[in-house]
C-alpha cells in the first residue's frame, strides 16, 4: 500500500485566498460580487493580490505583457532549477516549450496509453481488489500519476519507491522549501547519471526524446533538461492525484457512480466537470511588469497577483449554475490547466491517465462505494485553498 503523506492533502500556505479551507466557494462568490481584487501587504512576502473574477483571470493568464511568469521562478526555482519552463515568458518560454513539448503532443502521448498508463492502472487494481482495506487515494490516486511518469522517464522498475518518495517530498515544495530542495538535490543528481547513459544509448523514452530534442540547432542544456522533469513532479503528479480523488469522491457522495456505470461515455464529460468543479490546484501566480489595473483596483509593479482559478471556474459569467456538478453541461469555460501561452503542457497526459482509470474504475467495480465506518465521508470530502482534494476514500469494491 502507497503511503500518502498527511501533510499532502490540505498544505496551508500564507497566500491561500482568504476563504473557507471546508469549502470556499461561498467566499469566492462574495469576493467576486463585492471585492474582485483582494489586495494585502504580506509580511516577507510583499504586496498580494488575489482576483476572482473569469475575465480578470483570465486575462492575468494571458497578458504577459502586463503580468509576468517569473513569479514561478521566485517560488520555484531555488528548487526546480533556472530552467524552470513555467517561469519565463516569451520569447524565452516559446523556445524552451519548442524543445520539450514533442514529448507530449497527443501522438506522442497516444503511444504511452496501452503501454505504460493502462498497464500501470491494471497492476494498481489488481493490488487493490486484493487489499484488505482498499483507499482509492493511497493505493491508487497517488501512486498512478508517479509510477506513469516514472515508466515516461524510462527509469528503472527498482528505483520506483526512491523515485516517488522524493517526488512526495518535491511536491511539498510551497510548504516546506528546505525538505523540497534537498529532496530535488538527490534526484538531480541520480537524473545526472541517467542522462548520461541516455546520451550514450538512446532508448524509447522521454529523457531520450529531451537530451535529443533540436530546434534551430539548438539543444537542452542538462540543468534545462532537469528542471524540466522536477516540474513534472508538481505538475504532472499533483495535478492527476488530486483530480482523480475529487472526482471519485464526489461520484460517489453524491450517488452518481451508478451513471458512469450505466453509460461509461460520460467519463469524459465527469472529467471535464469535476477539473471545473474542484480544480487541484485553485491558484497560480504572476508578478505585475508595471503600475496597472485590474477591475479598477490599482496595482503597483513588482505586486504578486495570484488568479484564484477555483473562483474563476465558479463564475455565474463564466459557467450558469456553477454550484450544480452537472456531467451533460455545456460550453464549460475552465481555468485550471492556465490559458494562453502557458496552458500546462501536461494537459492531455493528465486527462488520458484520468480516462483510462476511470474506464477501468467502472468496468471492473461497478458496485463500489463507501465502506462503512466513523468518519469515511469525512476523509473524503475536498479540503484546501491552494490545493484541494480528500484525505482518504475507503471504499468497498465488490457486492
Amino acid at each position: 500500500m502507497a503511503l500518502v503523506d498527511d501533510r499532502l492533502p490540505d498544505i496551508a500556505m500564507p497566500f491561500d485566498p482568504p476563504a473557507d479551507r471546508r469549502n470556499p466557494y461561498d467566499d469566492y462568490a462574495r469576493c467576486r460580487e463585492e471585492t474582485p481584487v483582494v489586495v494585502r501587504d504580506m509580511p516577507g512576502l510583499g504586496t498580494i493580490a488575489w482576483v476572482y473574477r473569469y475575465e480578470d483571470v483570465i486575462e492575468t493568464l494571458q497578458n504577459y505583457e502586463r503580468f509576468s511568469n517569473s513569479a514561478a521562478r521566485v517560488f520555484l526555482g531555488p528548487a526546480l532549477g533556472e530552467g524552470l519552463l513555467v517561469g519565463y515568458d516569451p520569447p524565452e518560454h516559446g523556445h524552451l516549450r519548442k524543445l520539450v513539448s514533442p514529448a507530449f503532443t497527443p501522438a506522442a502521448l497516444a503511444r504511452l496509453k496501452e503501454e505504460v498508463v493502462r498497464k500501470t492502472v491494471v497492476e494498481l487494481l489488481d493490488e487493490m481488489a486484493v487489499a484488505a482495506d482498499p483507499d482509492l487515494v493511497s493505493d491508487l490516486a497517488f501512486i498512478l500519476p508517479a509510477k506513469v511518469i516514472s515508466r515516461m522517464l524510462g527509469l528503472p522498475e527498482s528505483d520506483f519507491e526512491t523515485f516517488r518518495d522524493l517526488a512526495m517530498e518535491i511536491i511539498l515544495i510551497a510548504a516546506e522549501p528546505e525538505t523540497a530542495m534537498k529532496a530535488a538535490e538527490r534526484l538531480r543528481g541520480y537524473l545526472h547519471d541517467i542522462m548520461a547513459e541516455r546520451r550514450k544509448q538512446p532508448q524509447e523514452d522521454v529523457i531520450s526524446s529531451l537530451v535529443e530534442a533540436k530546434v534551430d540547432g539548438d539543444v537542452l542544456s542538462d540543468e534545462q533538461i532537469i528542471s524540466f522533469i522536477l516540474t513534472l513532479l508538481p505538475a504532472g503528479i499533483e495535478t492527476t492525484y488530486r483530480t482523480l480523488g475529487n472526482l471519485c469522491s464526489k461520484l460517489l457522495l453524491e450517488d452518481m457512480w451508478g451513471e458512469l456505470v450505466a453509460d461509461p461515455t460520460l467519463i469524459r464529460a465527469s472529467i471535464e466537470e469535476i477539473l471545473r468543479f474542484e480544480a487541484p490546484l485553485q491558484v497560480v501566480f504572476r508578478t505585475v511588469v508595471n503600475d496597472t489595473q485590474v477591475a479598477g483596483v490599482e496595482l503597483k509593479a513588482g505586486t504578486f497577483v495570484i488568479p484564484v482559478l477555483g473562483s474563476a471556474n465558479h463564475d455565474m459569467a463564466a459557467n450558469p449554475d456553477p454550484g450544480e456538478f452537472d456531467l451533460r453541461r455545456n460550453g464549460r469555460k475552465i481555468t485550471t490547466f492556465g490559458s494562453g501561452l502557458h496552458t500546462c503542457l501536461g494537459m492531455f497526459l493528465a486527462k488520458q491517465e484520468l480516462q483510462v482509470v476511470m474506464e477501468e474504475l467502472v468496468a471492473r467495480f461497478p458496485s463500489m462505494r463507501f465502506a462503512t465506518g466513523k468518519g469515511v465521508r469525512e476523509d473524503a470530502q475536498p479540503r484546501g485553498l491552494m490545493v484541494r482534494s480528500p484525505r482518504a476514500i475507503r471504499v468497498i469494491l465488490g457486492n
